[in-house]
């Protein structure tokens, strides 16, 4: 056992979501609309393909993958969070989307008989799972031979490849216009000033394997395949956004950054205030210099055939 609580880390984990489920659908669409389309591609969805999204989240993978099939196909979203869940019923039914269903799941212990799905896709899940292992043996187990699965994670490229390379210029001048004061990166800035100002957490905040495991790309895949998927492959997509005001780079990291949502959840008035002040200022003064605010994201797609 960690000398950090890990309590009932899958209710906590979602529960954090219910109050920000809005705007983080806000933010996944500004930043992450291009990734439902790649997903997608890579699990060879077809028309009346029966798909699970796993971890739907507000459901931006779910509606797309519904937008794309056909009257005999159909998609369910499973999520633990109930404002997530929400977010996503509320946009179906404006959308006036027929073949998609949102249900609260356990992603580690699903509720489905094997090889009902033709397809599975997951955005951004994997990390919350505190037994990615079982997530994924589930997944190998619902999804019909033959079917094809699509996962992306957050993840850094791996430092052998020209992504990397690339990658790693890009983070070299990034920290040196953070130290010339010309630069504030999310979600790194926010964290800094909690681990300033608050105490240490009693409990966990990401998972222990996700805490174990900082190179993501060679575990995930190898995760993947340990369970029984065939034909794996990865690819590694970079972004770097710009965010154009004070408000919004606080609120991307407060919906963002599991530190930051749960932390400041809980903290006093008095931090958080004072935690607020110092990020305005500093984002201020580095904006009144020419600087920038700076969102950089990178996503690891892994995706696989069921034999």
């Amino acid at each position: 056992m960690s000398e950090i609580n890990k309590g009932d880390f899958k209710k906590t984990d979602s529960e954090s979501y219910d109050e920000v489920s809005d705007q983080y659908d806000r933010f996944v669409g500004l930043f992450s609309a291009k990734l439902p389309a790649r997903l997608i591609e890579l699990a060879n969805i077809k028309q009346a393909d029966k798909v699970l999204d796993v971890g739907t989240g507000s459901g931006i993978v779910a509606l797309e993958v519904s937008r794309q099939l056909g009257k005999e196909g159909n998609v369910v979203g499973i999520d633990l969070s109930e404002g997530m869940l929400t977010t996503a019923r509320t946009q179906a039914k404006q959308l006036g989307l027929k073949n998609i269903e949102f249900k609260s799941m356990d992603a580690e212990r699903l509720d489905y008989e094997d090889n009902s799905f033709d397809s599975l896709v997951s955005l951004y899940a994997l990390r919350h799972f505190p037994h990615p292992d079982l997530a994924l043996k589930e997944m190998y187990r619902v999804l019909r031979p033959g079917g094809k699965m699509a996962i992306a994670v957050g993840s850094s490229p791996s430092l052998s490849t020209l992504d990397g390379w690339i990658a790693g210029g890009r983070h070299a001048y990034s920290l040196g216009l953070q130290i010339m004061g010309q630069r504030l990166i999310a979600c790194n800035y926010l964290d800094l000033l909690i681990d300033k100002h608050l105490p240490k957490p009693t409990e966990l905040e990401i998972t222990q394997w996700s805490n174990e495991h900082s190179h993501f790309t060679g575990s995930v895949v190898s995760l993947t395949e340990s369970v029984g998927f065939k034909s794996v492959k990865s690819e590694w997509l970079g972004q770097q956004a710009i965010i154009e005001t004070v408000d919004d780079f606080w609120d991307l990291q407060i919906t963002f950054s599991s530190k930051a949502r749960k932390r400041m959840a809980t903290a006093s008035e008095a931090n958080f205030g004072l935690i607020k002040d110092e990020f305005t200022k500093n984002c201020q003064k580095v904006m009144s210099r020419g600087g920038t605010l700076v969102y950089p994201t990178g996503t690891l797609f892994v995706h696989g055939v069921r034999p």
